[in-house]
């Protein structure tokens, strides 16, 4: 049986508001509630839905994990794109880093 075959019998059982359906291996069983359109969170699911509540704490170190993926995806198309480009920024960010001096080793 071909996906397509599968959606189409999946559509019609949806329209038909059919509860169960079983062919040769496959079984498909559908909730009453989930043949309609879902017009509130969970609605389409069995569990409870709770609405957590997300402290700033947590989207501020989401945001900062987002900027960081994103910082490293831009660095890594840099060094396909431009390789010496991507270098000259590794040494500038490295100056940067040591500006102050503490850990550039000095020949005595």
């Amino acid at each position: 049986m071909s996906t397509d075959e599968i959606l189409s019998i999946i559509k019609a059982c949806n329209e038909s508001n059919v509860e169960e359906f079983n062919f040769k291996t496959l079984k498909l069983k559908f909730h009453s509630r989930r043949n309609e359109n879902a017009v509130s969170l969970g609605q389409g699911t069995d569990q409870d839905v709770k609405n957590p509540q997300v402290s700033d704490d947590l989207t501020y170190k989401a945001e900062l994990m987002d900027q960081t993926a994103q910082f490293e995806a831009e660095e890594a198309q840099l060094l396909i794109d431009d390789p010496m480009s991507f270098e000259k920024s590794q040494i500038d960010r490295h100056v940067e880093r040591n500006r102050d001096g503490s850990q550039v080793h000095r020949p005595q």
